[in-house]
C-alpha cells in the first residue's frame, strides 16, 4: 500500500528504491509528518559542511499565505564547486533513513538539478534543488527570512515573499505555456492569491513590479492583483 502510494505521488523509480529500502525495516508502518523532524538530518549534514540552504516550495508559500498539505518539502541548497564530493557522500550516509537513487543523485550534481529524497518513516519526499532555480536571484542573504517553526529546533532560513510569490508566477506562466486543454494551474494561482491576500499590506509591490516586467509577465500580474483586490478592474 506504501510502495503504491510513493509510485502514484512521486514516480515509479523512486517507489522501487523504497521498496528495496524497505526490506531492512521490521515492523514498519508510517509515521506522521513533522517538516522538521523529516529534514532535521539532511539539516545537520549542510551545516556540518557549511553549505548554504534555505527552505523553497509550497512550504514556503503556506507559511507566507494560506495553509496547505505540501506533497513535498523543497531545500534550496547553494553548493560551491569544492563541496560536491564531500556533499554527495554525506548524502550517501542517509541511508537507510532515505531512499534515492545514488546515481540519480551524482547526475543531479553534475547537472546542477533537484535530487528527491524520500524519507522513510513518512514517505515524504524531500527535493534538493541544487544551484539557482530561476527566481532565485532575489533569494540574496540579507533578503532570506529566519524562522522559528517549532520551539524544540533552531530557526530555519525561508525564502523571501517576493521570491515565492514571483516563483509561483513563473510556473503558472510555464504551465499555461506547455498546455493545449485551456485548463489553468489553480494550485500555483491559489498560493498566489494567499500570498498577497495575507501579506499584502506589508508588500513593496513596485518591487514586485519590476521583477514582473523583467520576466514579461506583466499580463499575468495584472490578474492577479485585480483577483486578490490589490487592483481595481
Amino acid at each position: 500500500m506504501a510502495t503504491h502510494f510513493v509510485a502514484m505521488s512521486y514516480g515509479p523509480r523512486l517507489a522501487e528504491r523504497f521498496q528495496a529500502t524497505l526490506v531492512n525495516y521490521r515492523d514498519w508502518h508510517l509515521q506522521p509528518v513533522h517538516l522538521l523532524v523529516v529534514v532535521d538530518e539532511i539539516i545537520q549534514k549542510l551545516r556540518e559542511l557549511n553549505i548554504s540552504w534555505y527552505l523553497g516550495g509550497s512550504v514556503a508559500s503556506s507559511l507566507y499565505g494560506m495553509q496547505q498539505l505540501a506533497q513535498d518539502i523543497d531545500l534550496v541548497v547553494d553548493l560551491l564547486p569544492q563541496k560536491t564530493a564531500s556533499f554527495e557522500a554525506s548524502i550517501a550516509s542517509l541511508k537507510p533513513h532515505f531512499a534515492f537513487e545514488e546515481q540519480a543523485v551524482h547526475q543531479a550534481l553534475l547537472q546542477h538539478t533537484a535530487i528527491a529524497l524520500l524519507h522513510m518513516d513518512t514517505a515524504m519526499k524531500v527535493d534538493l534543488i541544487i544551484g539557482k532555480h530561476e527566481m532565485s536571484f532575489l533569494s540574496r542573504d540579507n533578503e532570506l527570512c529566519t524562522m522559528e517553526l517549532d520551539e524544540n529546533h533552531q530557526e530555519v532560513p525561508v525564502a523571501s515573499v517576493y521570491e515565492m510569490i514571483l516563483f509561483k508566477l513563473y510556473r503558472y506562466h510555464l504551465n499555461e505555456l506547455s498546455r493545449q486543454d485551456g485548463m489553468t494551474d489553480d494550485m500555483q494561482w491559489n498560493d498566489i492569491l494567499g500570498m498577497l491576500k495575507v501579506q499584502g499590506p506589508a508588500l513593496d509591490l513596485s518591487l514586485l513590479e519590476q521583477e514582473v516586467k523583467h520576466l514579461s509577465l506583466e499580463h499575468i500580474w495584472d490578474l492577479v492583483l485585480i483577483d486578490a483586490g490589490l487592483r481595481k478592474g
